[in-house]
């Protein structure tokens, strides 16, 4: 749905800009979601897969004590 007129357009910008504030803020209160999506982000860039989806698939039904130790190990 495209705003109709400029005031919807800076209403809809600022709501984009409260989400992205309230999400940094979730973010930073939360240093495992950090941890986590570090982890994942590197796993992603040692392994280089050809099919990124999958490779999430598989990274994240790990069991919980080896996403720990991949977590933890940075």
């Amino acid at each position: 749905m495209k705003p109709q007129d400029s005031s919807e357009k800076a209403a809809l910008d600022r709501i984009k800009v409260f989400l992205q504030m309230e999400n940094e803020r979730y973010l930073q209160s939360q240093p495992n979601v950090h941890k986590l999506l570090k982890a994942f982000m590197r796993a992603i860039l040692d392994a280089k897969p050809e099919n990124v989806g999958v490779f999430a698939y598989e990274f994240f039904r790990q069991s919980p004590e080896e996403l720990a130790s991949n977590v933890n190990c940075e």
